[in-house]
């Protein structure tokens, strides 16, 4: 009689093979995760340079649009003198001269304040060719109003300027620079956004 083979010959992985496995997807498995994470620091990082960069042209767009300010004069309605430049804790106003790259010269109305759309608050510039005693209420209507905004969702937004008060007496910060026969000595623009 011949013998039988009676070894068993089960299908299957051996505990070795299994932990083999194992060990080369835990190793994969964190490879892919450092890259994902790095992934995601890098694009958080262009995110911040990137608004970096934006509030910095912010900035210099609105220093020299300030530094270029002059203090007019009109006349309102009911023929007073009235400044051109005020200044509320929420809005500036004032007369510049147009920055070098624009291709009018001259005189231009700036107002910067807040606006919410959509439940979104931002923050505007507009500008306007100025003419010598148009006010908002009898503009030319041929003088197009350029608005443009500077930043996207604005948390904050405060304004404060830093002059002589009104009866003289001390030089402060103040939440209001209106119908002053000079401009601030210092104006701050704080604000939080996302």
């Amino acid at each position: 009689m011949s013998k039988k083979n009676t070894h068993n010959t089960q299908a299957g992985f051996s505990l070795t093979e299994v932990l083999v496995a194992l060990s080369i997807f835990a190793i994969l498995s964190t490879f892919l995760f450092s890259a994902l994470q790095w992934g995601s620091r890098a694009s958080l990082v262009a995110k911040d340079t990137e608004k970096s960069e934006r509030l910095d042209a912010v900035y210099h767009l609105l220093d020299k649009a300030l530094e270029n300010a002059t203090l007019k004069f009109e006349l309102d309605e009911t023929g007073n003198r009235i400044s051109t430049f005020s200044g509320t804790s929420n809005s500036i106003n004032f007369i510049s001269h147009a920055p070098t790259a624009v291709d009018l010269p001259g005189l231009y109305r700036v107002s910067l304040f807040t606006r919410n759309i959509n439940g979104k608050t931002n923050l505007h510039l507009t500008r306007t060719f100025y003419r010598a005693n148009q006010n908002k209420n009898n503009g030319n209507q041929s003088d197009k109003n350029e608005d443009f905004i500077l930043i996207e969702g604005i948390e904050a937004f405060q304004i404060k300027y830093f002059g002589v008060n009104e009866d003289k007496s001390k030089t402060l910060w103040q939440d209001e620079w209106i119908d002053r026969t000079e401009l601030a000595k210092k104006i701050s623009i704080q604000f939080n956004y996302k």
